[in-house]
């Protein structure tokens, strides 16, 4: 099986369809450093799972990026990024709020105990 060595050049490709013609930029959204993007697009280094995470989540097409075929679904996947980010942000506020219920319930039952 021979490997592909294009996904750098696609990645370059990615970065300036969604506008970060700066790599410092892009380094910041993506929470890598710049070396670490440069050395991504010339493949000495290979991609991790956070990064296309993060990649994904900026709207970059993944599946493009991995196999050099465009998703046809790349607005489905940003429509579910974006409900799996408002059930994380409402799972949080659920923990919270249950957090702040056990810290009230322990305050009665220390008062109660006065």
């Amino acid at each position: 099986m021979t490997q592909d060595k294009t996904w750098g050049l696609r990645l370059v490709l990615e970065r300036d369809r969604l506008g970060y013609s700066k790599m410092e930029s892009f380094a910041q959204a993506t929470d890598k450093s710049v070396r670490t993007l440069y050395n991504y697009a010339s493949e000495d280094t290979p991609l991790d799972i956070e990064f296309l995470i993060k990649f994904a989540q900026l709207g970059g097409d993944v599946q493009f990026l991995v196999t050099g075929v465009r998703s046809k679904n790349l607005v489905d996947v940003k429509q579910a990024l974006k409900i799996v980010n408002s059930q994380t942000l409402e799972s949080q506020r659920m923990l919270l709020l249950l957090q702040i219920q056990q810290l009230a319930q322990t305050i009665i039952e220390l008062e109660s105990k006065k």
